[in-house]
């Protein structure tokens, strides 16, 4: 009896110094605090804003104790927060002027740096995580940006985005969102306010007073045709935008459910609203091409048929230039994707420089921001970047595997700046 008593003794101090030696060797949990910007109220004519609120998942549940709001009705902020390391976060984004959530799950890692979980791997097929494409992610600092929320068919279309991505003389080159409103339950596409935010941002970017009076005007949809949700649902699908710009473009459509021929053009006339007086209207012409790019590699020929026809436009020395605008819903992923492989293809610009100018683009107070294609978006592009490096296209041999630029492009310093990149900035 008492010798199990004694071996009883010895055990537990064992087993207490066994626990304190585990404890010890155990990696403690750190936290690092990151900084959250909210866009604010002051983007010109877009009159939204953005909160956000963070929660830490516990086993894929909310951890409600750990909830954090950041009201966005202000001017730009700068709010701070404090993630662990090696932990997930929803991250929920809340546009105020229509109220909906968009969300995204992170997993934070250490140097300031996230990835967005796998979850969310495809923001377009999972609806649950459509918020990813509105959150800039710290890039090897503690900062993250929410952005400014562009909805798929507000009554006020936000064109913060819209960006003069390349020029060859007269003929122009834009990306930027969808340009359709929803009215009264009907879509409809936003030409005015579209051209409008076009030439402030040529003035911005340009700023030589020569955005032409009369152009051809190429409406390049890379949206897909899903038509799920009705206009007077609020938050109609692809498809009803599509339909808006076949419309626009084609006075003959009236069903509401007509899509265009794919991959080809639907010619229409553009009548411009006066600015001053009924005698400055004038009647553009114009042109829709729907061009569908899914996110599989294999859709790279067709991401390669598309940059070659732009390139074409681009060189055309047609007295009336061409006034070319690629748009996605967002202006994000497809969009992305045709961006950089433009630049691939019509700059020969080098992998890492094409994918740092192409995902690139400022608003309207000058602040430089990242669109870059979700990570399934860019199978078509890493695939048109292969291509192009198996035919000697890519003389820097820099890789196709688009990692996120360290930093962003010099201000000022615009693709059309140099005839010929070739291995350019490389980056740097």
């Amino acid at each position: 009896m008492v010798y199990f008593q004694k071996a009883r003794g010895i055990s537990l101090v064992a087993i207490l110094f066994l626990t304190a030696l585990f404890i010890a060797n155990v990696p403690q949990v750190s936290a690092e605090s990151f900084r959250i910007t909210l866009p604010g109220n002051t983007y010109d004519s877009f009159k939204d804003y953005t909160d956000v609120t963070i929660w830490k998942l516990e086993n894929g549940k909310i951890d409600n104790a750990t909830k954090e709001f950041f009201g966005g009705n202000q001017s730009p902020s700068d709010n701070a927060t404090t993630m662990e390391v090696n932990a997930s976060y929803l991250i929920q984004l809340t546009s105020g002027k229509m109220g909906q959530n968009f969300n995204c799950t992170v997993n934070t890692k250490s140097g300031y740096t996230w990835e967005i979980d796998s979850s969310c791997s495809s923001p377009y097929n999972t609806r649950g995580c459509l918020g990813c494409q509105y959150l800039q992610a710290p890039a090897g600092d503690n900062y993250f940006h929410a952005l400014p929320i562009t909805h798929v068919n507000p009554s006020e279309q936000n064109y913060w985005q819209a960006y003069l991505l390349d020029k060859n003389g007269k003929n122009l080159l834009f990306r930027g969102p969808n340009p359709t409103l929803v009215k009264n339950s009907k879509e409809s596409f936003d030409f005015p306010g579209l051209l409008k935010a076009l030439k402030n941002r040529y003035k911005i970017q340009v700023g030589d007073g020569n955005f032409p009076d009369n152009f051809i005007f190429v409406d390049i949809s890379l949206i897909n045709s899903d038509l799920t949700q009705p206009p007077s649902t609020g938050n109609p699908t692809n498809g009803y935008v599509l339909n808006a710009e076949y419309r626009f473009f084609d006075s003959q459509i009236t069903n509401s459910t007509a899509i265009p021929p794919k991959n080809s053009y639907v010619n229409g006339t553009v009548e411009l609203p006066a600015s001053n007086s009924s005698a400055n209207a004038k009647t553009i012409n114009g042109a829709l091409l729907w061009w569908e790019i899914q996110p599989i590699a294999t859709d790279s020929e067709t991401l390669g048929q598309l940059v070659t026809k732009i390139g074409s436009l681009l060189d055309s020395k047609n007295s009336v230039p061409y006034l070319i605008y690629i748009h996605c819903i967002s202006g994000c992923d497809r969009t992305g994707d045709v961006a950089v492989a433009h630049l691939l293809n019509y700059r020969k610009m080098n992998p890492v420089d094409a994918y740092n100018y192409g995902t690139t683009v400022f608003d309207i107070n000058d602040a430089q921001h990242r669109l870059a294609p979700h990570s399934t978006w860019r199978a078509p592009l890493t695939q048109f970047c292969l291509n192009s490096t198996q035919s000697g296209e890519n003389l820097c041999q820099t890789g196709c595997d688009f990692p996120a630029p360290a930093q962003f492009p010099p201000k000022n310093v615009f693709p059309w700046a140099n005839a010929t990149w070739g291995c350019g900035l490389n980056g740097q």
